[in-house]
């Protein structure tokens, strides 16, 4: 083998393994940023499940504080961590500016606490 063969061996080795290594990196950020939506719709899901109790039972004239605190207390705030890694991931990855004012935004739209 020519030295020549040697180096373009080694440059197309070296090619492939930095292709890996990308792809490697590109299923470990989508798999972060599947679990974590996925995490977020199942506590959104429990939310609006404990407002469907809460709804039914003000409707019935039940108690319904303890649910509420539940809601308010650790079901909203647990979202809302699980959303801004979400976005910080995002961001992260891929190159976002904005991930401050989007933030903000989803804030200021999620629905408001029960009282």
């Amino acid at each position: 083998m020519s030295l020549l063969q040697i180096i373009i061996s080694l440059a197309a080795l070296c090619i492939a393994l930095r292709a890996l290594y990308l792809q490697r990196r590109e299923i470990e950020k989508n798999g972060k940023i599947n679990s974590l939506i996925h995490l977020s719709s199942m506590v959104q899901l429990k939310i609006e499940y404990y407002s469907r109790i809460i709804d039914d039972m003000k409707s019935n004239g039940g108690k319904w504080k303890g649910h509420a605190e539940k809601i308010n207390k650790e079901l909203r705030p647990l979202k809302e961590d699980i959303d801004n890694k979400l976005i910080d991931l995002i961001s992260r990855y891929e190159g976002m500016p904005e991930a401050d004012k989007i933030g903000k935004a989803i804030i200021k739209t999620r629905n408001g606490s029960y009282s």
